[in-house]
Order: C-alpha cells, then sequence, then structure tokens
C-alpha cells in the first residue's frame, strides 16, 4: 500500500471534476427541449455492500443495490408507446452531469423514453463501484430493462421485452457491450471513447498507462467517497508494486471488457470515438467495430477531434451543443430512429466519417484497414535505457520522453508542455522525403527487431511525427504505443491509430524511445539494439 499511495502522489488533490467530460463546456445551440422527468429508486442485483448504516448499505429485499434512476418522457406524451433509451454516465460521475442531462432532454425531446441512473456506488445509488462487473452492473441494466418492460409508456418488442436501445461515453459506452452480450432484449447501441478491452487500454502491450489509472482511480475514491469496491484497490496496489498485470486481474479486466464476448454482440452498433484521445485512442472503437461487423451487424463510425483529456469536440475549439441539428447528434439521432424507432427512411449517412488534420469532414463507404504499402524507416540504432521503473516526473524532464498529459492539462492549454526526448534514450528513424502525397487513416502496423544486453524485456514507447521540409517536427495527436520489447525478438505492433496526410517534401519519422512519463518503464539498466530494417504497413 505504500508504493501505492507514492504512485498516486501525482494525482493529490483531483476530485471529480479533475476528469474533463468532452463537450461539458459547450455553448447551448437554439433549441427548447420539451420532455417531462421524474424520479424513481429501482432495485438492482444484491452488493457486495458496505455495512449499514454507511449510505451506500444495500439495503433492498433480499440485498439488492438500490438505484437512483430518472425517467424523461416526450411532452406532450403519444398516444402509442414509444422505444426506451438507457443512458449511463462516465467515470467517475452520476445521472446529473451536464452531458448526461443535456443528452437525455434532447433524446426525449425527440420522441423517446429516457432512463438515465447512477451506476452502483455513484451519485444517490447504493453500493461499491464494481468497475462495469456482469454480475453487478452488468445485472443492474437486465434489472433497470425489467421495470422499463412494465412502464405503459415504454413500447414493447413482446411481453416482458421492451424495445431499448443505449447511449453514453466512456464508463456508459463500456458497459453497452456488456450489456448487449448478457441481455438480448438490447436492441441498439450508440457507444461513445468507450473500451474494447480494459486490459488493452490501460496497460497496453503490458506497459502500464501509470498516469492515467492514477488519475481515475483518485477521481473515483473522492467522488464516490471512497465507495470503490476494496478489490480494485487491492488490483492496483498489486499492479503498482510488480510493474505488471497479474494474471488474475487481467481476467478480471477481460471479463468486464466486449473482448470477452465476441460474437455476443450482434445488434446495431454506432461507434464514435476521438482522435486525440490518450485513454481510449482509435484503436479500441476498430476493434469494437470489427467484431460487431463480424456478426453481420450494422454498423457505424464516426471519428471527431475531441476524446478524454478535455479537447474539443469539433475543429476550432468549437464543441457539441446538444441539438437536433449538432453534427454528431443528428448522426445519433439518425441511428437511433432507424434502428431503435424502426423508420427505414432514415438516411445514417457513411459508413466511416473522420475529421483530417485540416478539420475538413471526410467519409468512407467502409472502415480503415491495413494496405499492400509498407515503408523502411532508417538503419535502426541503440539507445539506452535508464532504470525508471515508477519514477517519471509528471513533465518528463530531465529524465523521461514526455508525450502528453493524460488529462492533467491538454495539448496547447495553460500548463502543457511539449513533447520531448532524453538524448541517448531514444532513436528517430525517418523515410526519405516524400514525392508525392501520403495519406494514412487508421492503425499503421510496426515490425522492429530487439535485442538487449541483459536479456530482459524493455519498455519501448514508439510515436509518429510529421517532419516538415525545414525539420520542423510534429507529433501527431500526442500520441504513443508503448511494447514491453522482448531480447531477440521480431515485435509487430500495431499502432494507435490517426488521420493524417503527409505532404510532399515531408518526412515521416518513427520514433522509439526507452522512457515516457505518462507510463511505467523499465525497473533495470539496459542497452538496446534496433536491427534494421524497421517497417510500418500504412492503414487507410
Amino acid at each position: 500500500m505504500r508504493r501505492l499511495a507514492a504512485c498516486l502522489s501525482l494525482a493529490v488533490g483531483l476530485t471529480a471534476a479533475a476528469i474533463a467530460v468532452p463537450g461539458s463546456t459547450a455553448t447551448i445551440a437554439s433549441f427548447t427541449p420539451s420532455f417531462t422527468e421524474s424520479e424513481h429508486t429501482i432495485a438492482g442485483a444484491p452488493g457486495p455492500s458496505p455495512s449499514a448504516p454507511d449510505p451506500r448499505h444495500c439495503s433492498g429485499t433480499g440485498g439488492s443495490c438500490l438505484l437512483a434512476a430518472t425517467l424523461f418522457l416526450p411532452d406532450p406524451l403519444p398516444a402509442s408507446p414509444v422505444p426506451a433509451i438507457l443512458m449511463q454516465h462516465g467515470f467517475p460521475g452520476d445521472r446529473q452531469v451536464d452531458y448526461v442531462r443535456r443528452a437525455a432532454e434532447l433524446y426525449a425531446s425527440e420522441g423517446y423514453a429516457v432512463l438515465s441512473w447512477d451506476a452502483r456506488g455513484f451519485g444517490s445509488s447504493q453500493g461499491y463501484v464494481m468497475l462495469d462487473s456482469p454480475a453487478h452492473e452488468g445485472a443492474d441494466v437486465s434489472l433497470l430493462i425489467d421495470w422499463l418492460a412494465a412502464r405503459s409508456e415504454v413500447a414493447l418488442d413482446a411481453p416482458g421485452d421492451p424495445r431499448v436501445g443505449m447511449y453514453g461515453q466512456s464508463y456508459g459506452g463500456g458497459i453497452q457491450f456488456l450489456a448487449a452480450a448478457l441481455d438480448d432484449r438490447v436492441d441498439v447501441l450508440v457507444a461513445r471513447e468507450s473500451w474494447h478491452s480494459l486490459v488493452d487500454s490501460l496497460a497496453p502491450n503490458g506497459i502500464i498507462k501509470a498516469q492515467w489509472v492514477s488519475l481515475l482511480y483518485a477521481a473515483g475514491q473522492a467522488f464516490t467517497e471512497g465507495h470503490l469496491a476494496p478489490e480494485l484497490t487491492e488490483w492496483l496496489s498489486r499492479v503498482y508494486a510488480t510493474n505488471e498485470v497479474p494474471a488474475d486481474v487481467a481476467a478480471e479486466l477481460h471479463a468486464r471488457s466486449h473482448a470477452a464476448y465476441h460474437g455476443q454482440v450482434d445488434i446495431p452498433t454506432f461507434l464514435l470515438q476521438g482522435e486525440r484521445d490518450t485513454l481510449f485512442n482509435l484503436t479500441e472503437a476498430s476493434r469494437n467495430l470489427a467484431a460487431v461487423a463480424a456478426t453481420g451487424a450494422q454498423t457505424k463510425l464516426f471519428w471527431y477531434w475531441g476524446g478524454h483529456g478535455g479537447y474539443a469536440n469539433y475543429p476550432g475549439g468549437v464543441n457539441r451543443t446538444w441539438t437536433p441539428t449538432d453534427l454528431m447528434e443528428s448522426r445519433q439521432l439518425a441511428w437511433l430512429d432507424r434502428y431503435l424507432g424502426g423508420d427505414t427512411t432514415v438516411d445514417t449517412g457513411p459508413m466511416f466519417e473522420y475529421f483530417d488534420e485540416h478539420g475538413v469532414l471526410q467519409s468512407m463507404g467502409r472502415a480503415p484497414k491495413l494496405v499492400g504499402q509498407t515503408l523502411t524507416l532508417g538503419a535502426g540504432g541503440e539507445v539506452a535505457v535508464k532504470p525508471v521503473g515508477r519514477a517519471c516526473p509528471p513533465t518528463g524532464a530531465p529524465t523521461c520522453s514526455y508525450t502528453e498529459a493524460s488529462n492533467f492539462s491538454s495539448p496547447g492549454q495553460p500548463g502543457d508542455v511539449e513533447p520531448s526526448d532524453v538524448p541517448g534514450t531514444f532513436v528517430a528513424l525517418d523515410t526519405a522525403p516524400l514525392t508525392s502525397s501520403m495519406k494514412v487513416v487508421g492503425d499503421p502496423r510496426a515490425t522492429i527487431e530487439v535485442t538487449t544486453a541483459t536479456g530482459q524485456d524493455v519498455s519501448l514507447f514508439l510515436k509518429v511525427f510529421d517532419v516538415d521540409a525545414l525539420g520542423n517536427a510534429t507529433l501527431i495527436n500526442r500520441l504513443v504505443t508503448p511494447l514491453r520489447a522482448s531480447s531477440g525478438t521480431t515485435h509487430t505492433i500495431d499502432l494507435a491509430g490517426f488521420a493524417h496526410t503527409f505532404e510532399v517534401g515531408h518526412r515521416l519519422r518513427l520514433v522509439v524511445a526507452t522512457t515516457d512519463a505518462a507510463y511505467f518503464g523499465t525497473d533495470l539498466a539496459d542497452i538496446v539494439t534496433l536491427s534494421a530494417p524497421v517497417t510500418l504497413q500504412l492503414a487507410r
């Protein structure tokens, strides 16, 4: 526990407000929502539960945890029952946060019954936060669906089976895949900024995403007044003590991920993901999309400029407005009207839409994929591994590379620090100047052979830069892909996805560093040799 406390010191003083919610500062455009709302207490699944008299002690029948919920209905209410939408907040949060209320008001005004609720352990709901556990938060959703099925305002597909979709972002996006896998009454999903695998998101390729994990834990404990489940603290303590994710912890995180339920989520699914998101990056959306599409279900993908970290949703610092004419809201409403409302005349638009680096909306009729074009980068090199372990300063200097702030300060905002690398601890591998422009859309795939002097596994951090004709290097979207590399092994790794065109005369640069301030590093000093050739297969 001492090591855990030390590692969390960088997050001391964080509160729930420290998690920057994309779009939460938007100015609401001219739109007058028309709805009614009512408060309800709904019995969820049983504990685990704090002991009485703790206000979050599960006091329902049979030890069930009581969930606080709000039902939004259209006003006036149509004569016929209407489809329903379940809406869970992010982490941390509750049903009263601005981005949940605004969305609930909008969708109710557009003709849906919307049930938002405080996930167990949050807000006014009982129990511990179990981090989207199948037996707890997952079971809670099934009981909420039971509750909706008994409401006269809600349309039914069959007795006990309401016409119901789900909408939410981050924690409220991740629960959707779990709910849809466990309960086939869920009819449609709209998931924003969600994960495919919590293991890969929080410890990509085996490297602990320390800044984000510390922030989420500290903010969750503060928001819930210490009601994260005790096992979450125990898991985190062991992760920090060993600098790896123990097998049993990985299994628990996997069970809370869409990755555990491939083939079971087979309903129309609309995925929206932020191009600058360093918590759940575009790769998570790509993997979610591929898994759902493999079942034959309808899918749609939208990449926007935002993401976890307080970024604006649109180019030019513009945020969403929660109105029917807002770009993303209009896309989401069209998806719900088509696949939940059953209006086959609705056009849901291109299968894939994204903003390019100039802020221009682009589209494709398919998802991004690897293409045949492969680049050979530089001639390898030799770099030193500093034994930083868990001791990188938050802004990197003077001992560690720095890429991004993991929500502590957004790039371009006050307090931001420009990306940097420590001389002698990284190698920069460049293409020749381009003779024609080169578009990359999706996850490039790097192949790299690694040898270490000691034979130990080492932490490496791969980053893609655009280098202009004057030598100015720009790190694309402040993205970094970690790799736990084994000596004497050729590693093939999908890098964090992006959309970017490299212009004529520019060079693509792949930097391989041995430290990054946002992650835990290698415990022991070493020398790493990268053998030529290092290659990069492109996507678009």
